[in-house]
C-alpha cells in the first residue's frame, strides 16, 4: 500500500504524539519546557507531511492552551523559542521548499469551515441523515457492527466525478455511535464524557478535552477506531484517582 497520495501528501498516524504529549503536560500543569519545545520541533515535520488539518488545528489549540501563562512568556528564552519558531515557520511556508499542497492549507487555519473537506464531511453527513430508514428500533439501538452507508456525492466542478459511494461509516464520529448504536450508546457517550468533564478541574483542560473530542469527531472516526485515544480518559481518571489518594493521606 502507498504512502504517498494527492500532491506528494504522506499518509500518517490518525493521532500524533504531539497531541498526546500536549495534553499529558496540560492535565499534570507542566509548564512550557525545553523538553516540549524540542517535541513540537520534531512534530513539525510530521503535521507537514501529512498535511492533516484536523491534526494541525487540534496541535495548534493545545499549543496555545499551553503558553497562555503570558508571564512565563515575557522570560527572554521563551520569547526567543517562539519567535523562532514562528519566524521558521513563515520562511518554510513561503519558500520554494514548502509543498504546494501546504500552501493550498495555510488559509484554512484562519477559517476551517471553508476547508473543502469539512465540507464535504458535513454534505455527506446532510445526505446520510436525510436518506435514513431507520426503524423506531434502529433509533434506539443502532444497526450494529458492520453497518454502512451509500450515498450520492455531487462533484458541482466535474460532474463525471460525481458517484455514489459506500462508507463503513461517514466520517463523523457522532454519527457513528448514533448509526452503530442508535440514541442510547450516542447518550452513553456523552454521559461518560460529561463526567470525565466534571473530574477534570483545570479550565485549560476542560478546553483542551472538549476541542479533540469535538474537531476529532466532527471530522473523522479515529476517535473510536484508534486505541490511543483511550490515553486521554486514562490520564484524566488516574489523575483524579491520584488526587484522591493525597487527599485520604493528609
Amino acid at each position: 500500500t502507498t504512502i504517498i497520495g494527492f500532491q506528494g501528501r504522506v499518509y500518517g498516524p490518525s493521532i500524533i504524539p504531539i497531541i498526546l504529549i500536549s495534553f499529558y503536560y496540560l492535565i499534570k500543569n507542566k509548564s512550557f519546557d525545553l523538553k516540549l519545545v524540542t517535541a513540537y520541533i520534531v512534530a513539525i515535520p510530521s503535521l507537514m507531511m501529512t498535511t492533516n488539518l484536523m491534526n494541525i488545528v487540534i496541535t495548534g489549540i493545545l499549543l496555545m492552551l499551553l503558553v497562555v501563562d503570558f508571564k512565563k512568556l515575557m522570560q527572554p528564552k521563551f520569547i526567543f523559542i517562539i519567535v523562532g519558531i514562528g519566524l521558521s515557520s513563515f520562511l518554510f511556508f513561503n519558500s520554494n521548499y514548502a509543498p504546494d499542497l501546504i500552501k493550498q492549507k495555510i488559509p484554512y487555519l484562519l477559517d476551517p469551515f471553508e476547508y473543502p473537506s469539512l465540507k464535504i464531511r458535513a454534505n455527506d453527513l446532510k445526505t446520510a441523515l436525510s436518506q435514513e430508514n431507520f426503524s423506531i428500533t434502529e433509533k434506539i439501538v443502532g444497526k450494529g457492527f458492520g453497518a454502512s452507508t451509500t450515498i450520492f456525492r455531487e462533484n458541482e466542478e466535474v460532474q463525471a466525478f460525481s458517484d455514489f459511494i459506500t462508507f463503513q461509516e461517514i466520517d463523523n464520529g457522532f454519527y457513528y455511535l448514533y448509526h452503530r448504536g442508535g440514541f442510547s450508546l450516542l447518550i452513553l457517550f456523552i454521559l461518560f464524557h460529561s463526567y470525565l468533564l466534571m473530574v477534570i478541574k483545570s479550565f485549560k483542560v476542560k478546553v483542551g478535552f472538549i476541542f479533540i473530542i469535538t474537531f476529532t469527531c466532527l471530522l473523522s472516526i479515529h476517535y473510536f477506531n484508534n486505541m490511543f485515544y483511550l490515553i486521554l480518559p486514562f490520564l484524566i481518571l488516574e489523575g483524579n484517582k491520584n488526587k484522591k489518594e493525597i487527599e485520604q493521606q493528609t
